[in-house]
């Protein structure tokens, strides 16, 4: 599905034509080993024209579609609700690009390099041109292909980073000026190819790149270009010194640690205008903090955040779990914190200071000449997190914690609150998709009232209703109002 879509059996093409069919083994396959209700296909489908008999039509559609592609139900499974389609990272080239870029993902963490060049490479040569294309579904086209597109560019992004912190910026110069012939306003190219023109030995190539990208963002957006841009071109002007940065650490790349933000992320609207003004108005950025109680979302909020502002910060972006809060868990402690970020920056084990303090003032060192961004989830308190905070004045932090981080001077503070009902129908309408919750809008309706805007227990909700997937809201308000000693006419009818 990396392109248009193609299917095989044994070596050979299967062809399936009819347009409808196309959209629904796209669908199912998009949802591979999961259950797709009917009534998701039948939206994938049509839309809004409905059919005289939907539900006959679809039929007719699915078993012509299992007729073109053989194999019955050991392929395409039925139940009285939806269907399910059988796929793996071996079959499905969509699951085999997420395996592989996962794989290099650790690769990456461990400090193999070559590993994640080479699964990186892998998993980009799986797409033979924009996903889904030819597959004429308006849903599909909105709310999946910007996510895998998405991903297609991250996976892109780390390989150039790690081709041209190896030493190797001529591999990878053709690929990056095909990246910005398709994505002229994706400001990481741009930088990487002036980047990797300078490492290369290619000035006047590399200031040629500079203005191309300075004109067509003036024509295309009306702006100057960003931070990674301006800071290329910086190094640039100052004599090469972007091919002494890629070898200062090993030749180890800009560290890219956020974990992956969340599609279904919702509402929180102030809260993220606050934190991208705090963290890029100008100046030096902020130690800022979200404090709330468990299961706020304190954690999605400051990822989504964090990406959000990455771009501003393109030394890189370290991230760590601090276990403050985690039942049954020790939280870190500061010194394994400072030995895992100085891995990421290139120091070898042996290099690492022994004590808390002496890795601290190597880690402000380290960083201080960069724009770093440092996310701190699930602290414990000030104590925990005050070793870990660079002092460079181009360095930020966000820092997640159930207490009060006031001890730490000079801290902006954002305190969580819960999700509005609105908020919360909008989350778990997202969770468990829409015509599941437009089946049973009042039932939804309460279960997430009975949630108490808390993401957290809308998610527990929604990963219950996908694992029963014969499961009505109505059964899941009734559950939930049991649980909470809710008044009686919550019961079913």
């Amino acid at each position: 599905m990396l392109g248009h879509l193609e299917i095989t059996k044994d070596d050979a093409p299967v062809i399936v034509t009819a347009p409808k069919q196309r959209i629904a083994l796209t669908a199912l396959l998009l949802q591979a080993n999961q259950l797709v209700t009917r009534d998701e296909l039948v939206e994938h489908l049509w839309e809004s024209r409905l059919p005289s008999d939907v539900y006959g039509s679809l039929h007719t559609h699915m078993s012509r579609l299992r007729q073109a592609l053989g194999g019955g139900d050991t392929l395409i499974a039925s139940r009285d609700s939806g269907y399910r389609v059988l796929a793996d990272s071996d079959t499905l080239d969509v699951l085999r690009f997420r395996h592989l870029t996962a794989l290099a993902d650790g690769a990456r963490k461990r400090g193999d390099t070559a590993r994640e060049s080479r699964l990186l490479r892998e998993a980009l040569a799986l797409w033979r041109g924009p996903a889904l294309a030819g597959i004429d579904s308006g849903p599909l086209q909105r709310e999946v292909v910007p996510v895998l597109e998405k991903e297609r560019l991250r996976a892109q992004e780390r390989w150039f980073e790690v081709e041209i912190g190896q030493g190797r910026p001529a591999e990878v110069i053709a690929n990056l000026e095909a990246a910005v012939r398709a994505h002229p306003t994706h400001e990481s190219f741009w930088a990487q190819l002036i980047v990797a023109h300078a490492q290369a030995g290619r000035p006047a190539e590399a200031r040629a790149a500079y203005r191309a990208a300075r004109s067509l963002l003036s024509a295309e957006l009306g702006a100057d270009p960003g931070p990674e841009i301006q800071q290329a071109y910086q190094h640039l002007r100052e004599g090469g010194v972007i091919a002494r940065t890629a070898q200062r650490f090993g030749g180890v790349p800009a560290p890219a640690e956020l974990p992956a933000d969340n599609d279904a992320f919702t509402g929180r609207a102030a809260e993220l205008g606050r934190l991208h003004a705090q963290m890029t108005s100008g100046g030096r950025p902020p130690v800022v903090a979200i404090v709330g109680a468990a299961g706020i979302g304190k954690s999605a909020l400051a990822i989504q955040a964090a990406h959000q502002i990455a771009g501003h910060f393109p030394g890189g972006q370290l991230y760590v779990d601090l276990y403050g809060a985690t039942p049954g868990v020790e939280p870190l402690r500061p010194l394994e914190v400072l030995r895992r970020f100085l891995r990421s920056w290139g120091l070898a084990e042996a290099a690492i200071p022994g004590s808390v303090d002496e890795a601290a003032a190597r880690f402000r060192s380290l960083t201080y000449d960069s724009r770093v961004l440092v996310v701190l989830d699930n602290a414990r308190d000030a104590a925990q997190v005050r070793p870990l905070i660079p002092g460079g004045p181009g360095c930020g932090v966000v820092i997640t914690s159930r207490r009060s981080l006031v001890p730490l001077v000079g801290i902006g503070q954002t305190r969580l609150g819960a999700l509005s009902e609105e908020e919360s129908s909008l989350l778990l309408s997202r969770l468990v998709g829409r015509a599941r919750v437009g089946a049973e809008p009042e039932a939804a309706a309460e279960v997430a009232r009975l949630c108490d805007g808390l993401p957290v227990e809308l998610c527990f909700a929604a990963a219950r209703l996908a694992a029963h997937p014969a499961e009505t809201l109505a059964a899941t308000r009734d559950r939930l109002a049991m649980e909470r000693h809710r008044p009686a006419e919550y019961a079913a009818g």
